[in-house]
């Protein structure tokens, strides 16, 4: 978890420029965490987050999973009429989902890699709800990280993983 405190400046490298503030954030991890970026911005210009829009075909089969088994929560729900697609955003510790069912705002099959430090223990938690569909497990990846990997109902791949100290 990042603490609030976490100064950029704090550091002994020069931060002045731009390639070493990002060389920076990269190094302890802050890079891509929202919670992070919501406090602290490298400049006025930066883009702080992104936020994924993830297409669905289905609403309630997208509840079961993001929100009956993932844990997200709904932050809003959004149709236009009463017999319209739906359009919802979700979140889970810091991290930020639309999914939407209109036709445009997305191609089922995208890959989302997402930095969460405690992915054994959120795996642990997920396989004890014994989802239908889906058992999780995590593991080492080339690239020095511990994965878990978990495909949506519509063919969205959502990869939580930690970085493995060397």
């Amino acid at each position: 978890m990042i603490n609030k405190k976490d100064s950029i400046k704090s550091t002994s490298i020069n931060t002045e420029s731009t390639e070493n503030k990002f060389i920076y954030l990269l190094k302890k991890g802050y890079l891509g965490n929202p919670f992070f970026c919501k406090y602290k911005t490298l400049n006025k210009n930066t883009v702080n987050y992104s936020i994924p829009i993830l297409r669905i075909f289905d609403e309630t089969k997208a509840r079961e999973f993001y929100i009956e088994w993932l844990g997200f929560k709904i932050e809003f729900e959004h149709r236009f009429e009463n017999d319209a697609p739906i359009y919802m955003g979700i979140s889970k510790d810091g991290i930020f989902f639309h999914l939407s069912e209109h036709h445009g705002d997305g191609s089922p099959g995208v890959k989302i890699l997402i930095h969460y430090p405690e992915v054994e223990n959120y795996c642990e938690e997920l396989k004890a709800k014994k989802y239908k569909f889906y058992r999780p497990s995590v593991e080492t990846t080339f690239w020095n990280t511990r994965c878990m990997e978990v495909c949506d109902p519509f063919g969205n791949k959502i990869s939580f993983y930690k970085k493995i100290l060397l």
